[in-house]
């Protein structure tokens, strides 16, 4: 079963750069496919004047990517968002959002902790802010949504710190994962020894 690790946060925060750097160590990263959306439509096709469309194609190309690399001999992915992006895009432009979003999200093997890319501050940005449809300001924001929809759909977040050196926030990340893996293998070794205990407790009662 393919282990899914989301990276989510602000617009330009830096998770394509960060995901390049883990392929680059072996691992499979799936890059984002928002520039897929503006391939297909344009580059002046907004998601703020076609909200609605251009959520709802933002669903299904994520659903696709998932699907397939749920179909894929893949044991570890890492995304460039998943199922809560399309989500939080609509709380965002101030859209409700369906149910069928919702249970795409918590049907989908997503690992428990939800990495957070913190955003790269603006004077950082060298050729200054990149995204034309929103403001750095508004990108702000979003992370803000993205923290709150998280939270509310009962994941952990790990926050990835800025650094400059994106190769150094992919390393984080790893260790981060390492160190849930062994959290992992300690309570399934907990839950081993609570079930001995209790069926001794129950042959001794016998």
């Amino acid at each position: 079963m393919l282990k899914i690790y989301s990276l989510e946060g602000a617009w330009a925060a830096g998770k394509t750069s960060i995901l390049r750097e883990i392929g680059k160590m072996g691992f499979q990263a799936y890059k984002s496919v928002v520039p897929d959306i503006y391939r297909a439509k344009g580059e002046a096709y907004s998601p703020r004047v076609e909200a609605e469309d251009f959520t709802n194609l933002f669903l299904s190309l994520k659903e696709d990517q998932l699907k397939s690399a749920l179909q894929s001999d893949v044991k570890l992915g890492f995304f460039d968002r998943v199922i809560f992006a399309p989500i939080i895009l609509r709380k965002f432009l101030g859209l409700s959002v369906p149910g069928r979003y919702y249970d795409l999200a918590k049907n989908v093997n997503i690992c428990p902790t939800v990495f957070l890319v913190d955003p790269i501050p603006l004077k950082k940005h060298r050729l200054g802010w990149p995204r034309k449809h929103f403001s750095f300001e508004e990108s702000l924001r979003y992370h803000k949504i993205t923290e709150d929809v998280i939270r509310e759909l009962g994941f952990k977040i790990q926050r990835i710190e800025y650094l400059e050196n994106a190769g150094e926030r992919a390393k984080k990340i790893l260790e981060h994962i390492q160190l849930l893996e062994k959290e992992t293998k300690a309570d399934v070794a907990q839950e081993v020894e609570m079930g001995s205990k209790s069926n001794n407790i129950v042959k001794e009662g016998e």
